[in-house]
């Protein structure tokens, strides 16, 4: 029914008139967020422009459908090149642009234009992308998590998961906030220990405007986290008239719409998905598969000149069911229930302060829910009963002043409470080190606020350098410990095409609460430290493509491990995994160390594309003083892109992806018989290495530009060439032996988006 339906709706509103389009946009000062009267927005293809208002508000009607570079310029700012702009057939583009300041001291200065503004007060390990970016790059589906996966530093575990390793580190080790609100995680089946169990993210793109992601040596604002950070921009809606888009993607069919207030001082922007592989699978009998849906609405509205309210909430439900029938076709053996919920809900409040800074204040709620039943066939047992209840209450402030041009100050306030009722029971069970665990079963509640005070002076003793000094203070009732994380970045300018980056900082993190649900001793430990220490170079080879190169070394100190006399086998480094333990100690340490380099290029003269390498050890000593490779000790990464828009109307790309042998612990072949699961060598912990990973993905994407819709088609084909990637062992009990896990082969991926 729903095919037919689009088909009419395409046939109605097609037409061969000529198409237009029209782009509003709001104009702000990138440190203040002051709006800035006057500023200069051009469109070189068409030649049209416009100049911002008092409120900072510019507007540029009937230009034609097609795909444009915006031109902004303003005396004492850097002029900026937006690429990627797309007018749509009847439809309003919002363009939000933020413009940097030139520290001019005299005159005879000359600012060039460029499609990257470096951020001052992030001026190491970050990147940024916009929506376009991120809807056409190949392999990614359309998911965010994938895009990441592609960069500098970062790694999966495999096309079937949304997993982010940052420089070695696991995936708790990451944080991400949407504007401003803080999100527990971005994925579909969240796993306890931060691990995703799915394809799909939580996170729709179609509402992304901007994400920028930072791997290391991210500012004081940042806390509870040690290796990664990142910041989604959730576009506003327009406020002039109802807008709407139905697509089709990986993650499902979805719709969304723009919904303006009355007195044009606000919008919604409102969307709903679900997925269609487990109506797929029902349809051909394939088994079990896992249904996905989310909710998510963003309403914007301005309190005056000067102030902005932002609401938001997420709503994320997924399910897997696997029934006996299913169990038994392929010899799984269990009958798995897999629920989990997560909402998000939280308002964001600005206020601008004139031209000398601004205020982000911020409150949210979180909770999330896990109910998992397991049931073995063979010994006609519930395995696994888990259910599983958190909640996050966060406050945060920030602010940013600016004295003058040569010195600012960003400060704030966070404070987390964390909530969480744990109720699980585990039958007794062989575990990976032939060992038979007792039952057990836990049924406890852990509350706890972690709360800090932060401050980053940004001083430019000469206009080339620009140095940022901070200071975190942390915090916990967990242990009733408050920790003191300095931090300290550099950039220095030696010529507008070079320039060199440092950074340096502490960072802490506790474990989730699961573990300290388990033992009073754990929630007593100390936070685990990470400290940075990053240089690196950024030098641009063309206006629009630049080249960062930098060196990382990551050391962990405090981290958790097993009494050195455990009688646990397990020497896995504890925050990677999920496990029990009666006693931790705070003693454990580890590094990670590398090269990473990026050369990224904007779409220009119709190509856009990047070059991603990274050469790295991620490592720790075990509670026997053993050195043992960290689960994401990959050392070797490597991706290309490329892209050709030969037109507005088509679009042609690749990505070739390598990831070096993760380490993986060998199998006992004969003891995972004898046991009929499987069964590791221990004392060989991850010493061994899968085959490298590499695939190609290609795509082509076409757009039709109709009299009253805009119709978007495209078609990836994952694993190009077929190759079986292996992600890692398993023991297969259909036929009694130790198999190899095998990704994705050879996989057409198509969805489209109708927009009216």
């Amino acid at each position: 029914m729903f095919l037919p339906a689009l088909l009419s709706i395409i046939f109605v509103f097609a037409g061969n008139s000529v198409q237009q389009g029209k782009l509003n946009g709001h104009v702000t000062d990138a440190e203040t967020r002051e709006s800035l009267i006057g500023v200069n927005i051009y469109i070189p293809e068409t030649k049209q422009g416009a100049v911002s208002d008092e409120y900072g508000n510019f507007s540029i009607s009937k230009i034609e459908a097609g795909i444009y570079t915006i031109r902004v310029s303003y005396v004492g700012y850097k002029e900026l090149l937006i690429s990627d702009v797309i007018i749509k057939s009847n439809r309003i583009t919002n363009l939000p642009v933020a413009l940097n300041q030139v520290s001019i001291k005299g005159e005879g200065v000359t600012v060039t234009a460029g499609f990257f503004q470096n951020s001052e007060r992030q001026p190491v390990s970050s990147v940024s992308f916009n929506n376009e970016e991120i809807r056409r790059s190949p392999g990614s589906g359309g998911e965010i998590s994938r895009i990441l996966q592609a960069l500098p530093g970062v790694a999966s575990s495999g096309e079937t998961s949304q997993d982010i390793f940052v420089r070695g580190g696991s995936p708790t080790e990451v944080n991400f906030y949407i504007d401003n609100i803080a999100i527990p995680s971005i994925k579909h089946f969240q796993e306890q220990n931060g691990a995703s169990n799915g394809p799909i993210g939580l996170v729709n793109t179609e509402l992304v405007r901007e994400i920028e992601f930072s791997t290391g040596g991210f500012g004081a604002q940042y806390g509870y986290v040690m290796s990664g950070v990142g910041e989604i921009s959730y576009r506003q809606a327009n406020r002039e008239r109802i807008l709407g888009n139905v697509d089709m993607t990986m993650a499902g069919f979805g719709a969304t719409f723009e919904i303006p207030d009355f007195d044009k001082k606000g919008s919604w922007l409102v969307s709903g998905r679900r997925s269609y592989l487990d109506v797929i699978a029902d349809a051909i009998n394939a088994g079990g598969a896992p249904s996905y849906s989310d909710i998510q609405v963003k309403y914007h509205r301005d309190l005056g000149k000067n102030d902005k309210l932002t609401f938001l909430t997420i709503f994320g439900a997924s399910q897997f069911v696997n029934d006996e029938d299913e169990a038994n076709e392929t010899g799984s053996l269990q009958v798995v229930d897999v629920s989990r919920n997560q909402f998000t809900s939280g308002l964001n409040w600005q206020h601008v302060w004139g031209n000398n800074g601004y205020s982000n204040t911020s409150i949210s709620f979180t909770n999330s829910k896990d109910n998992t039943q397991v049931t073995d066939l063979e010994r006609d047992i519930l395995e696994t009963d888990m259910n599983i209840n958190q909640q996050e209450v966060t406050l945060r402030n920030v602010n940013f002043h600016r004295f003058n041009r040569e010195m600012n100050l960003n400060y704030g306030l966070e404070s987390k409470y964390q909530s969480g009722n744990f109720d699980y029971a585990f039958a007794s069970f062989i575990n990976f080190g032939n060992e038979v665990v007792p039952p057990r079963s836990i049924n406890q509640s852990v509350d706890g606020v972690q709360s800090a005070a932060f401050a980053t002076f940004g001083y430019k003793p000469i206009q080339a350098l620009t140095i940022q000094t901070g200071i975190r203070v942390n915090h916990s009732s967990f242990n009733d410990k408050v920790t003191f994380a300095p931090r300290i970045s550099a950039r220095y300018e030696i010529s507008p095409r070079l320039s060199l980056h440092a950074a340096a900082g502490i960072y802490h993190q506790r474990l989730p609460l699961y573990y300290l649900s388990q033992a009073e001793s754990i929630r007593k430990l100390d936070e685990t430290q990470a400290r940075h220490f990053i240089v690196g170079l950024d030098y641009m080879l063309t206006a629009s493509t630049k080249m960062t190169v930098e060196f990382f070394d990551k050391a962990y100190t405090k981290v958790p491990v097993l009494p050195a006399d455990s009688v646990n086998a397990n020497p896995q480094f504890v925050p990677d995994g999920f496990g029990f333990y009666e006693t931790l100690e705070s003693r454990g340490k580890g590094y990670a160390r590398g090269i990473d380099v990026l050369i990224q290029k904007k779409l220009a003269e119709n190509f856009y594309g990047g070059i991603n390498a990274s050469f790295l050890r991620a490592q720790y000593t075990d509670h026997l003083g053993k050195t043992q490779n960290r689960d994401f000790d990959v050392q070797t990464l490597f991706s290309v892109i490329g892209g050709y828009r030969p037109s507005k109307y088509w679009e042609f790309s690749a990505r070739w992806s390598f990831v070096g042998a993760r380490p993986y612990t060998p199998a006992y072949e004969a003891a995972s018989v004898a046991a009929n699961s499987l069964i590791l060598d221990l004392a060989n912990f991850n010493s061994e290495h899968l085959p490298a990973f590499h695939s190609l993905y290609t795509r082509f994407d076409r757009r039709f530009f109709w009299k009253k819709v805009t119709f978007t088609t495209f078609m990836e084909i994952w694993n190009t060439y077929n190759r079986e990637n292996v992600i890692g062992l398993y023991y297969n009990k259909a036929d009694k032996k130790v198999d190899e896990g095998i990704g994705f082969t050879f996989l057409p991926v198509g969805g489209f988006k109708l927009e009216f």
